[in-house]
């Protein structure tokens, strides 16, 4: 099995303290897999030092070697914190999070601060709490990647307890995942309106002048588009107003004389 790496931080300490256990004890890894009850690659894992194993595994590891188990927990929980030299998200404070990509680059700075833990092992966590619904491996999977943002207000906090972020911090991560939402919302709404703008009007400026003149309104400056407002003089009163080609169309009302007029 390859050294492990960095044995005297997190997750490496712990691997490097696991196996040092299990040769003092004797046992080789198929016999530390069968008394745990595990899988063999679980006891691999565990002594590879990438990923900290769950604390049950850990646990267990420790009495079936012989080992101090309160010292072994310890250990445990240092390895939550991030091996030296591992490469960490950038992400912004919770607080701060305005944008879904900001949301994201959290979420998976919360899953590296918690060693990474397996997929299936916040499944495991989700459904052991079970007060937010179900976290599948798939949905984790996706939302760890980037791929996707939790659908929900309980789906967000499932993965929050996958991740082990204690109840207490839930309601600042809503909020998060509110304005986050929002800004998306904002965004669509102003590249809708862009698009509307850079759309090219299908109504010439003569053939617009021409309806407002048979509609009773005499324009003063050139047609800025048929959406836009168009300052011209309401025959019937004299005044100036605003009006839009399009509401023209319909049957523009003047506002101070209220006349209809219909082109």
């Amino acid at each position: 099995m390859r050294p492990v790496p960095f044995p005297e931080y997190g997750a490496g300490r712990l691997a490097a303290a696991l196996r040092q256990g299990r040769e003092t004890s004797g046992k080789s890894r198929e016999q530390v897999a069968d008394a745990i009850p595990c899988s063999l690659a679980t006891v691999q894992r565990a002594e590879a030092g990438k990923k900290r194993p769950t604390q049950t595994v850990t646990r267990a590891f420790a009495q079936v070697c012989g080992m101090n188990e309160e010292k072994i927990v310890r250990l445990w929980e240092a390895a939550g914190r991030p091996a030296r030299g591992s490469k960490r998200t950038q992400a912004p404070a919770v607080n701060f999070v305005r944008t879904e990509a900001d949301l994201g680059a959290a979420l998976l700075r919360v899953h590296e601060d918690n060693a990474s833990p397996a997929l299936r092992e916040m499944e495991r966590r989700a459904e052991r709490h079970g007060g937010f619904g179900r976290l599948d491996r798939m949905t984790a999977w996706r939302i760890v990647h980037r791929k996707v943002l939790p659908a929900t207000e309980n789906q967000l906090k499932a993965f929050l307890t996958a991740c082990e972020v204690p109840e207490s911090a839930f309601p600042q991560w809503v909020r998060a995942w509110r304005r986050a939402k929002a800004d998306t919302k904002a965004t669509a709404r102003r590249q809708a309106a862009q698009a509307r703008a850079a759309k090219p009007d299908s109504v010439d400026p003569d053939t617009a002048m021409r309806i407002m003149r048979a509609a009773g309104l005499r324009p003063i400056d050139t047609f800025p588009g048929s959406a836009r407002p168009w300052t011209a003089q309401c025959a019937a009163c004299g005044q100036w107003s605003r009006f839009r080609l399009d509401a023209v169309h319909r049957g523009a009302i003047c506002p101070v004389c209220h006349t209809t007029r219909a082109p």
